[in-house]
């Protein structure tokens, strides 16, 4: 769950943008897919809104699936963009749902992982996580699968 301490983690590297903690991010995150090793092509961050990495200065998803990647002894493959959206944080269920609808799209002239392991942050609703995973298969992804550091109830 997203809950202290992981909440705070999350919030420290996220927005106060404590760097140091991407690894222990991806530490986390390892320990969820351990029987998944040797299975994904490659590891794909979902990407942040564009506004989000304005007001962060960095990419934290990126950072997070560079050290997750590392850890299976896989490539971080960055193939997806976020088109400009409303912050999902402050949304209902059902408003986040029709946010994140179509919101993320391949990077153009990028090829598609055929299995690929996708991470986020925190799941909440799923709705991003969706968008993410529907650009990848109708790119020629064979097989998404999907882990998050958090879980949040929404």
């Amino acid at each position: 769950m997203h809950e202290p301490p992981l909440s705070r983690l999350v919030t420290v590297y996220k927005d106060a943008g404590d760097l140091r903690l991407a690894p222990v991010l991806a530490g986390i995150a390892v320990g969820s897919v351990a029987d998944w090793a040797g299975w994904p092509d490659a590891v794909v961050p979902v990407p942040p809104s564009p506004a989000a990495v304005a007001r962060r200065g960095f990419d934290h998803t990126a950072r997070v699936a560079t050290e997750l990647a590392h850890l299976l002894g896989v490539p971080a493959y960055d193939a997806l963009v976020c088109r400009p959206r409303r912050d999902q944080r402050a949304l209902s269920r059902r408003k986040r749902l029709s946010n994140a609808a179509g919101s993320i799209a391949m990077l153009p002239g990028v090829a598609a992982p055929r299995y690929v392991l996708l991470i986020d942050d925190v799941f909440t609703t799923g709705a991003t996580l969706d968008a993410a995973a529907r650009a990848l298969c109708e790119a020629g992804s064979c097989e998404v699968r999907a882990v998050t550091v958090g879980r949040a109830c929404g």
